[in-house]
């Protein structure tokens, strides 16, 4: 009798601390005693509702990082896709050629490229970097690009086209943010 007093406790504290090693979390151990096998018991209680709490934060945490992922990988293929990438770039044009590529460090970021016709015989032809890396830094990239490209078709010199697109990145730029940009305009007739 008071052998089966201490064993079937304990063996009732084995057989749930067993469930929950299979990964039931949803087992309680069944606190009978006062004695430390009860106190052992609560114990195993307050560990398994630790370790909810513990797995719903890594699956919650888990499941930030895929979205996180997902829509990085978006803004990757919506920056590359905002770079020229048919080539040959202008098959109807037999005065040059020209290609480029880029490998973003990141997923997203600050560098990039452009070229387009500004009129039937000039070509303009952008490298740029901005500062900083990442998401900050791309949408930085969105914006100077777009400007670089709307002012130079407006026919302005090289010199006239960066000063614009600098007033106009100044403006409101409280995170100091700049661009580094070779511009080339190619007159390809001469």
């Amino acid at each position: 009798i008071v052998s089966g007093s201490i064993t079937r406790p304990i063996l009732r504290l084995a057989k749930s601390v067993e469930k929950i090693g299979e990964g039931n979390f949803e087992q309680r151990v069944p606190v009978e005693t006062q004695d430390e096998i009860g106190e052992l018991a609560q114990s195993f209680n307050v560990m398994i509702d630790d370790l909810k709490s513990y797995v719903k934060q890594i699956t919650d945490v888990t499941a930030e990082r895929e979205r996180i992922g997902t829509e990085l990988n978006v803004a990757t293929r919506i920056q590359a896709g905002m770079l020229p990438s048919i080539f040959p770039a202008f098959p109807d044009n037999n005065e040059f050629e020209i290609f480029a590529s880029m490998n973003p460090a990141k997923e997203v970021g600050g560098d990039f490229y452009d070229f387009f016709l500004i009129d039937k015989e000039h070509l303009a032809i952008v490298i740029a970097d901005v500062s900083g890396k990442g998401v900050p830094a791309a949408l930085f990239m969105v914006i100077a690009k777009i400007l670089i490209k709307n002012a130079a078709q407006t026919g302005i010199q090289p010199e006239e086209v960066l000063k614009t697109v600098n007033n106009s990145l100044c403006e409101g730029n409280n995170e100091g943010m700049f661009v580094t940009v070779w511009l080339g305009i190619y007159d390809f007739k001469t």
